[in-house]
């Protein structure tokens, strides 16, 4: 008889709505989108309410962004919200999407991948944010930008981003980005444990020690979010 496979767990993003606001800006700024633009509203209203409400569809989300955005007496419809905001990430982008008229299939595809992509940078900071709060919190004498304490730190916001991640898929990613840090190269667990051996908290600590502390700082990690 199988045994049955272990649910993955996974964090949800419990920004409140001014973080999540920030956040949608921040990440709109990097992408160059014009904040002058109509489209520009309404695109931060539908990532919004898609992260609010993951159970909505896109066009759903962009109807209420359209209510939300015009004012009085405007005949804006759903599928004019479409087309404003297809014009400011064709703006941002520098690229047309579309070479003949749009279909609201086409845009409706072309907006969702756009709201996938955010939702993977917010979920993404979300981890990082619950992976230093997780550390500054619970294990004694780590400091960010020191090199025992960023192998954890990494170790710890691989798992958290990526739950599906094995221990070796942790360790090599630690190995490569901390290791490309310091010399463009990643270093080997030998010189990793030199450097993490003083936040293990024993005497002669082993690789088996940095494994158990990362599981230690996860569970930690999903008992400090609130309870759904």
């Amino acid at each position: 008889m199988e045994e049955p496979k272990k649910e993955t767990r996974k964090l949800v993003v419990n920004f409140d709505k001014r973080r999540l606001h920030s956040s949608i800006m921040l990440h709109m700024r990097r992408m160059r989108i014009p904040s002058s633009m109509i489209g520009a509203d309404l695109l931060k209203g539908v990532v919004f309410g898609v992260m609010r409400h993951p159970e909505i569809s896109i066009r759903e989300a962009v109807s209420n962004a359209v209510d939300a955005c015009k004012v009085p007496g405007s005949t804006m419809s759903v599928d004019d919200g479409f087309g404003y905001i297809m014009d400011v990430l064709e703006v941002a982008s520098e690229t047309e999407f579309f070479e003949d008229e749009r279909t609201p299939e086409e845009m409706e595809e072309t907006l969702k991948s756009v709201v996938s992509n955010f939702i993977t940078e917010i979920n993404k900071e979300y981890c990082y944010e619950i992976t230093i709060q997780t550390l500054d919190g619970n294990l004694k004498g780590f400091r960010k930008y020191t090199i025992g304490g960023e192998i954890i730190k990494c170790m710890l916001f691989k798992k958290l981003y990526a739950p599906e991640s094995t221990y070796d898929c942790m360790r090599e990613y630690a190995l490569r980005k901390v290791g490309t840090e310091i010399d463009g190269k990643a270093i080997t667990m030998e010189e990793a444990m030199e450097y993490v051996n003083p936040l293990l908290g024993k005497k002669e600590p082993t690789e088996q020690d940095l494994k158990a502390l990362v599981e230690e700082m996860e569970e930690r990690a999903y008992k400090s979010q609130p309870a759904e």
